[in-house]
Formats: structure tokens, sequence, C-alpha cells
């Protein structure tokens, strides 16, 4: 699965990171995009590569 952090930056979501990840990578990832970003939205998007389609969609942090 690829792995893709959002922020929420004023009125558009910015990527962050997008690029496949082992599961260790996808946590310290996610756990650091949190710490850097703690007053904004930030979502989370699990892709499946080989059918190019969104897997999750989550919003994991709210301001």
């Amino acid at each position: 699965m690829k792995v893709s952090s959002t922020v929420l930056n004023g009125r558009e979501w910015r990527r962050l990171h997008s690029r496949p990840l082992i599961i260790p990578e996808a946590i310290a990832s996610v756990e650091n995009c949190l710490s850097q970003h703690p007053k904004d939205y930030v979502r989370l998007l699990g892709i499946d590569p080989k059918q190019r389609r969104r897997v999750v969609e989550t919003i994991i942090q709210r301001p």
C-alpha cells in the first residue's frame, strides 16, 4: 500500500509524503507529520498501487 499524508494549510490540502512505505516508516512519518502540524487538520490516505484507487481516506487530526 502507498501512504500519503496531507495537511490542510489555509484552504487547501498540501501533500507531505507520497511513496510506498513499510509499516515502521509509515508510523514514524505520520507521528512526525502530527508533531509538525499540531494546529492543522491532517488526513491519511492509503492507495492500492495496482488498482490505482484509494482504500483508506480519513482525517486523523483536527485542530
